[in-house]
């Protein structure tokens, strides 16, 4: 599958098998997301793999997620928002859980770098998982359950969690959804 294809073919699944991953699939999927093209220094991310019981200790605080995003959820259609309240309830049965921490910024400027560094390695994660024949879903890590996860992960206070994935064998073909572009400006 070229780049391309692989763009146009990946979507957010949120639904699992429970086939488990090996550990050496996973570790392979982070080191190809390793080469974005990001100065080294600006990489001040990490990553936690939340496996078994502490997925599920994850999921059991994730899970109140819900109860807070009900003006979010209001602006989607029914079955997406059915949809939503579903894959928070047990993260879609997804294996794996991925959660990357950042550490708390003092400035717009440090959040900026350290936003663009991971959301470019983190589209490399996706699209490497697809290229090994996994499902990736991105979510948001909503602020009143912060601290909650980073007790469970054990973080320093000067450490948040910016937002988590999951990580499995998907159960599910979506349809692909409507990709408003976004408007370009040429300015000469």
């Amino acid at each position: 599958m070229d780049i391309i294809e692989a763009i146009l073919k990946r979507r957010s699944i949120r639904k699992y098998r429970s086939e488990p991953i090996s550990k050496k699939v996973i570790e392979e999927i982070f080191e190809i997301a390793s080469h974005s093209p990001i100065a080294p220094a600006l990489k001040q991310h990490e990553y936690y793999v939340l496996l078994g019981s502490k997925r599920e200790d994850l999921v059991r605080i994730v899970s109140q997620n819900t109860a807070h995003l009900r003006e979010v959820l209001e602006i989607l259609d029914e079955a997406s928002r059915e949809r939503a309240v579903k894959y928070y309830a047990d993260l879609g049965g997804a294996p794996v859980v991925i959660l990357i921490v950042v550490p708390k910024t003092k400035s717009i400027w440090e959040f900026k770098s350290v936003a663009t560094s991971c959301g470019t390695e983190i589209m490399l994660l996706e699209l490497a998982a697809l290229a090994r024949g996994l499902s990736t879903c991105c979510f948001t890590m909503a602020p009143w359950i912060e601290e909650e996860v980073a007790k469970l992960l054990g973080l320093p206070e000067e450490k948040t969690v910016l937002y988590g994935m999951t990580l499995g064998y998907g159960d599910e073909i979506p349809p692909p959804l409507e990709h408003p572009k976004a408007p370009v400006h040429f300015v000469e």
